[in-house]
């Protein structure tokens, strides 16, 4: 059992819900990784990784 939730879409909390729907509609399976479901339990983790992955595709 993982010591980190891992959400749907459905059951993240509000404010990374529009991400996490993001995330599964590019998603090949319409689901979103493990990895990310994951990190929608934290909103600042999430708008961290999210500003990281955006800095990497402008470098």
């Amino acid at each position: 059992m993982s010591r980190i939730p891992t959400h749907t879409v459905e059951g993240a909390p509000d404010a990374s819900r529009p991400l996490l729907q993001k995330i599964a509609q590019s998603s090949p399976t319409g689901r979103p990784l493990n990895a990310h479901a994951q990190m929608a339990h934290s909103p600042a983790v999430r708008a961290a990784y999210t500003s990281l992955r955006a800095q990497s595709v402008v470098s």
